[in-house]
């Protein structure tokens, strides 16, 4: 409290925490689509650790019929990320058209190609590789993946923002029955910034009853305003670690 007027509030903030998740990615994984998926999980040793700071002060002043609020708000943060998210590489096995196979899977001569199921592409795939076959020969039986999917490169990345706001708003008592609100506010940030962020506000509150020195039970509030949305440092961090 700084008179009898006035009063400041200072607020300060400092929050960090750490997401890991520990999973295989030594191993390949296996998506048999439409059946079962298999092998490594292919999150990896990943770690996310974030800081946070936050400023807060803001001053009211009161001046016969009018108050005044005009203050600022800073924050900081920091991403320090490491995903080696499909490191380990993802196999995909779907149908599609292959040689008609026997019982004993020895191809039917003369006979068109057929549909199989993802599984049954799986199954030729096993069935082959334990007889020694190679890739090309396996592919022109009926098995082999379709796809393969694997990521390479630096699995850590970090980011860092700030962003500020500064903002001054004005209330004006102008009858026992109505109050009304001005205000602006300016925000800006780091990495996706733009600086011509201003945001006005309106409003105003009424008294529908009250009269006779009766209290007042109920008030009618509206307002209008530009307001913006700040972007999160986790979409830069995407950008950094694609």
């Amino acid at each position: 409290v700084m008179s009898a007027r006035s009063v400041n509030e200072f607020r300060f903030m400092y929050n960090r925490s750490t997401m890991v998740q520990d999973g295989d990615n030594t191993l390949a994984a296996i998506n048999v689509l439409d059946a079962f998926n298999g092998g490594g999980a292919q999150t990896g040793l990943a770690d996310q650790r974030s800081t946070r700071y936050e400023f807060n002060n803001s001053t009211s002043y009161i001046l016969g019929k009018h108050s005044f609020k005009f203050g600022g708000r800073v924050r900081g943060g920091s991403l320090d990320d490491i995903s080696p998210n499909n490191f380990g590489g993802t196999y995909s096995f779907a149908g599609g058209l292959a040689p008609a196979l026997d019982a004993n899977n020895q191809v039917i001569a003369g006979a068109a190609l057929m549909q199989i199921t993802s599984l049954e592409r799986y199954r030729r795939t096993l069935y082959f590789q334990g007889l020694g076959y190679t890739a090309a020969q396996i592919r022109a039986l009926g098995g082999g993946a379709s796809q393969l999917t694997i990521n390479g490169g630096n699995p850590a990345a970090n980011v860092s923002q700030w962003d500020a706001g500064l903002f001054g708003t004005w209330d004006w008592r102008a009858s026992a029955r109505l109050t009304l609100s001005g205000g602006l506010r300016w925000e800006d940030q780091t990495n996706i910034s733009n600086h011509n962020n201003f945001a006005p506000r309106f409003g105003l509150a009424y008294a529908l009853d009250g009269r006779n020195g009766k209290a007042t039970k109920t008030v009618l509030r509206i307002g209008s305003g530009i307001f913006y949305d700040r972007v999160g440092e986790a979409l830069t961090l995407n950008v950094l670690t694609r």
